[in-house]
């Protein structure tokens, strides 16, 4: 499986689709009609087997999307999402100063 068609959207495609969103109606509009059509008008493609659901949050609705399960992902896919960097913040360096 090539990284064009992965099922699992990255994190920065997602960050790009929703800037766009919020400068363009137009493409927003098609976003939420056929988001395939609408991203690959960004130059990426995502496979047509992989079925992309765009819904948009209001003041009364939020959506909460549970992830895909681990053992649910092909090695590859698992990859591409693994890492990040975490931070835990206690009382102790509460008072660190900025470098």
């Amino acid at each position: 499986m090539s990284q064009e068609d992965m099922p699992v959207i990255p994190r920065d495609l997602k960050e790009k689709i929703v800037q766009k969103a919020r400068e363009d109606e137009t493409f927003k509009n098609q976003l939420l009609t056929n988001p395939h059509k609408a991203i690959a008008r960004l130059g990426t493609h995502i496979s047509k087997e992989v079925e992309v659901k765009v819904m948009e949050e209001s003041a009364r609705v939020a959506y909460l999307v549970l992830p895909v399960l681990p053992e649910e992902m092909l090695d590859e896919e698992l990859d591409m999402v693994a890492g990040g960097i975490c931070f835990i913040y206690s009382e102790s360096n509460s008072n660190l100063s900025d470098p």
